[in-house]
């Protein structure tokens, strides 16, 4: 059993409330003053979508004024001679004053809890590779008639090879901020992993709605009725790592694709197909020289529902020199390019050992900041480190995530300026020793 009761005038000092995530901008210190500054604003962000950060608010946050009584009975047993575990729980949510109406705040927008009685039940089974469970949910709002009622059907399949995943949901919901009246909608999505051999991985997913009720599609931490639609989406992702011999060296290739698509009716910005092909070469040539290439390929709907919308078309290359296998002396220079765009950037560097550091001298700045050869902080100079949003969220985890277009090259309104053009007459002399 858990009981929580938070006062209503509880002083919520130094409190997390998690759907306010942190990131860190740098902008001019004023109007007429064009020297860069570094700022900290907080985000609405409840689901990480834009930050990348899933924060646990502090239970002080979002019970404030409320008290909260849930009950968890769990027991095991067996139907004919297959063992289950059943679980019932109970939960009220209920203010201290007046019953809360509102789902979200009118001073910030965040989601408040709005109070309500649930009940939920769970059977399940779990074996030494998949897991199948039924639940079942049933949760009336307080303050009026509003209710969300569920039922879902979860099988898991995980070996070395393979990982299946399947979920079958149906969903009963009453908003009285609608207008709308019950909403209700099917949703069914299989996603399968494939560790294939040759160190490869393939996934596939499919993911299909129909009803008046919206999980995600038009707000990723709000659900709302809607009109009659259907919603229909897959996604391919292909990826292949393999070392090869060049000579006597040992060089790497990474191959990987995605191809993602949607229809619908429920809105047309929803609607298209994306690709995106990738390769990158990390070539050894001899004991002095190397160079790397990278090449995207993407072409889509310019959407924020796409991965396509994040990315352009690229091609990186990059040559390693060291004048002497046994000195660390090296030379260092990059060119990308956006075919279509117009845009090139070049940033070279050279990095000369000194007594017990380095001496480095660059010219302009590398398309991708943290991979220049000196990325550490050091007071009074202009940091890039930790600056702006990561990634969008369809590229997280794919190999082509660091070339995100969207905020990696033009920093909140172009106030730092970007790197898919030559930073001209920038140059950067440096000393440093590492310790």
């Amino acid at each position: 059993m858990d009981a929580l009761v938070v006062e209503p005038s509880f002083q919520t000092v130094a409190a997390i409330d998690g759907q306010f995530s942190t990131v860190n901008l740098l902008e001019p210190r004023a109007a007429n003053d064009n020297n860069l500054k570094r700022n900290v604003y907080a985000i609405f962000d409840p689901v990480g979508k834009l930050t990348a950060n899933y924060l646990e608010s502090s239970l002080v946050v979002g019970y404030l004024g409320k008290r909260l009584l849930r009950i968890t009975i769990d027991e095991q047993g067996k139907i004919s001679s297959l063992p289950v575990q059943f679980r019932l729980q109970g939960t009220n949510i209920a203010s201290l004053g007046e019953l809360e109406t509102k789902y979200k705040s009118p001073l910030t927008g965040a989601q408040i809890i709005k109070d309500y009685n649930e009940v939920c039940a769970e059977l399940s089974n779990r074996g030494l590779f998949h897991s199948i469970s039924l639940q079942g949910l049933n949760r009336e709002y307080l303050a009026d008639s509003d209710y969300l009622k569920r039922m879902l059907v979860r099988y898991d399949y995980k070996k070395e090879t393979i990982q299946f995943i399947t979920n079958l949901e149906k969903t009963w919901r009453l908003r009285s901020d609608d207008f709308l009246g019950e909403g209700k909608a099917y949703r069914g999505n299989i996603a399968v992993t494939f560790k294939l051999p040759g160190n490869s991985l393939a996934k596939v997913s499919l993911d299909r709605r129909e009803g008046t009720y919206d999980w995600d599609l038009l707000k990723t931490w709000d659900d709302q009725i809607v009109e009659q639609y259907v919603y229909n989406g897959w996604e391919l992702y292909f990826e292949k790592k393999q070392e090869f011999s060049l000579g006597t060296n040992r060089a790497a290739m990474v191959l990987a694709g995605e191809l993602v698509a949607q229809k619908t009716n429920l809105k047309q910005q929803l609607n298209g197909f994306s690709t995106i092909g990738y390769l990158n070469l990390e070539l050894p040539w001899n004991e002095l020289l190397k160079t790397s290439h990278t090449f995207i390929g993407t072409k889509g709907p310019a959407c924020d529902s796409f991965p396509s919308n994040f990315l352009n078309t690229t091609l990186h290359q990059e040559v390693t020199y060291r004048p002497k296998k046994t000195d660390q002396t090296e030379l260092r220079l990059a060119y990308t390019n956006w075919p279509g765009l117009g845009d090139n950037n070049i940033f070279a560097e050279i990095i000369v050992p000194k007594g017990i550091g380095f001496f480095s001298f660059g010219y302009g700045c590398a398309t991708i900041p943290s991979l220049a050869s000196f990325t550490d902080e050091l007071s009074g100079s202009l940091s890039l480190n930790g600056i702006g949003y990561p990634p969008a969220e369809s590229l997280r985890g794919r190999p082509w995530e660091m070339w995100d277009s969207k905020y990696l090259y033009s920093l909140r309104d172009n106030k730092l300026f970007p790197t898919n053009t030559t930073w001209q007459n920038y140059f950067t002399l440096r000393y440093w020793i590492s310790f």
